[in-house]
């Protein structure tokens, strides 16, 4: 009986932006995310969930990069969705099984650090991922593109894996000690408890290449299988075959859904997922496979090699320069690790390959850029810039860094470098002021700047900026760190369309009053009581700059408009006004002690400015 394994890989890189002023190239990475989703990830995934269900002997097993994972949060969270009833569909059974990889599916296994520690790191983030998405700890192990060495395997191993997937190659099958080794084995890491299992290339690609051109029914393809001589075939795809490289009216779908019942009707075949393998031969003697870091294999172009990303000189010269950052780029950490990580993404050499024949039709199909040549100049920008950024953050730190905290009642879509991926999702502007606080927040993450956002949380807005219902909402932000944006909670104005909806006073009111009382506090302490606060308008105003002269912090306030907001000292209930009275610039209306906000602002600032003067004429 021979044992076959389906696996699917599932990645979509973060490409980088062609101006040099941007690092991401978020249109770009939404509009491929989301057309090959309606092609492929969403339907293939639902038919998926039906063979599983309606088809208890049928297993599939499939690798998810973080950076796709990532995507599919920010762009298409059904996807997620829909991963997550796929895992369910198999679960009584182990049906499905998931593996784990590097987060960004990276190139950094063939570093020569001997402990592999930005390997390990990437593989744990992406074992994170797993964890918080599908409740999951993966068992088996696949490497970017199944890009294979002794030295990788190794660590995989360290890590507690059972099984790593590879690619099928020739010099993997001679003689050893005497013994034949069946085109069909599965191995083992020598001297490890690894099981090493390579992909059969050409039954893989009588599907994922032949189909479109050589169609097989699933009875056909079945027979091919039944005929297996060895062990295991592993039969590993790019899960985009499915509606986007091979479109559904060339019958590709049909053929999966046909595929489950045709192989039921052989006797010799036994459908099987990676740590089932695993348990089956742990204590099998193995032949064994032996690769050295100079001949890694992968699954990439006709040699298997990483010919594809160190092909060429650029590509082998772009490759040091960006290992040589790992070490100071470690140190940094935040905004600057995390642009060095997707520069480590396989697909960006991957995109300046060049040589002749289909294996250059391949690079240059995935390739977002038009030419190598605008590859080339793209990532080079991108590394140059990293490495000044990183030089500048050595120079900034010697000094320490004082972190700018913007206060303001609303704001227009924020820079994800240096705010996180939450900034996607906080948008309340009405107004000009949104506009300012935003190209600020913009100026500063390109000058690698630490800044900080305190805004109102106003949820009914924010869906319908990034139009997503509540729950669609929910599912997509909830999990995102916070760190730099700081959101005011309350129910007193969360269903406000802006912020000046309903009771201006009372939300600006509660707004001051959390800010004084935690948020400051929070941000300060971190940095060593460090700090520079820039408050715009009145709402921002009142009680925070009287605060932040009492405890010394230094505060720009920005006058937008001439109009003010006179609070009743009584709506400043919970917070003892006591401590900073005589920094109060207090008014009356209507017999009513209020705190003149504008005023209070511009009696306390040790700056202040304004946008312009024909908007305060205005």
């Amino acid at each position: 009986m021979a044992l076959v394994t389906f696996y699917f890989q599932l990645h979509q890189p973060f490409r980088l932006h062609p101006d040099r002023s941007k690092f991401l190239w978020d249109d770009n990475n939404r509009e491929i995310f989301e057309k090959v989703a309606n092609k492929n990830y969403i339907p293939a995934t639902k038919m998926f969930v039906e063979l599983v269900a309606n088809n208890p002997q049928f297993k599939i097993t499939m690798s998810m990069s973080g950076t796709f994972l990532e995507q599919a949060k920010l762009y298409k969270p059904e996807v997620i969705t829909l991963l997550q009833q796929l895992l369910d569909a198999g679960r009584a059974n182990n049906q499905v099984e998931f593996l784990e990889e590097t987060y960004y599916h990276s190139i950094v296994g063939l570093y020569d650090d001997p402990e592999k520690r930005e390997f390990r790191n990437q593989v744990s983030q992406h074992r994170t991922e797993m964890e918080e998405l599908f409740g999951v700890s993966p068992v088996c192990f696949r490497n970017t593109e199944l890009m294979y060495n002794n030295e990788i395997a190794e660590v995989v191993a360290d890590m507690g894996f059972k099984a790593m997937l590879c690619e099928k190659r020739d010099d993997m099958y001679k003689t050893q000690n005497g013994r034949s080794v069946s085109p069909n084995a599965v191995f083992r890491l020598p001297g490890s408890r690894l099981i090493v299992l390579p992909r059969n290339r050409e039954l893989s690609d009588d599907i994922a290449y032949r189909f479109p051109h050589t169609p097989v029914s699933p009875r056909q393809y079945a027979h091919h299988l039944s005929q297996i001589t060895g062990e295991m075939a592993l039969l590993g795809f790019d899960y985009e075959h499915l509606g986007e490289h091979i479109w559904e009216d060339k019958g590709i779908f049909e053929f999966w859904k046909g595929l489950p019942q045709a192989i039921a009707e052989y006797d010799n075949l036994k459908i099987c997922n990676p740590t089932e393998a695993a348990e089956l031969f742990k204590d099998a003697d193995c032949p064994a496979v032996n690769i050295n870091g100079l001949s890694t294999s992968s699954w990439a172009d006709a040699k298997r090699d990483t010919y594809g990303w160190l092909g060429n000189k650029t590509q082998q010269e772009l490759f040091e320069r960006i290992k040589k950052l790992e070490k100071k780029v470690r140190k940094s950490g935040g905004t600057l690790l995390t642009r060095w990580r997707h520069l480590t993404t396989s697909d960006q050499l991957y995109f300046i390959h060049e040589s002749a024949g289909s294996d250059q039709e391949v690079h240059s199909y995935f390739s977002p850029y038009g030419s190598v040549g605008e590859a080339v100049r793209i990532i080079t920008d991108k590394i140059w810039d990293l490495e000044k950024s990183i030089e500048n953050f050595y120079i900034l730190k010697k000094s320490e860094r004082t972190p700018i905290i913007i206060i303001s009642p609303e704001t227009d879509r924020l820079p994800t470098e240096g705010m996180g991926e939450f900034a996607k999702y906080v948008s309340g502007k009405s107004g000009g002021m949104g506009e300012v606080v935003a190209a600020l927040c913009r100026g500063f993450a390109e000058n690698e700047i630490l800044t900080y956002v305190i805004t109102l949380n106003l949820k009914r807005k924010f869906m319908e900026r990034a139009n997503m219902t509540k729950q669609e909402y929910v599912d997509s932000t909830y999990r995102l760190p916070r760190e730099n944006i700081k959101v005011v909670d309350s129910a007193l104005f969360e269903n406000h369309l802006n912020a000046y909806d309903g009771n201006p006073l009372v939300t600006a009111a509660e707004f001051q009053k959390q800010i004084r009382n935690t948020m400051i506090k929070e941000i300060i302490s971190k940095h060593a009581g460090r700090g520079i606060i820039h408050t715009h308008d009145w709402m921002a105003g009142g009680i925070i700059p009287a605060y932040a002269k009492m405890r010394q912090i230094p505060l720009l306030h920005t006058v937008h408009n001439t109009h003010t907001g006179h609070i009743p000292v009584d709506m400043y209930y919970g917070v003892n006004l006591g401590e900073f009275w005589d920094d109060i610039y207090c008014s009356n209306v209507g017999g009513v002690k209020c705190v003149d906000c504008q005023a209070t602002a511009i009696k306390n600032a040790a700056m202040v400015n304004y946008v312009g003067t024909r908007f305060l004429e205005e």
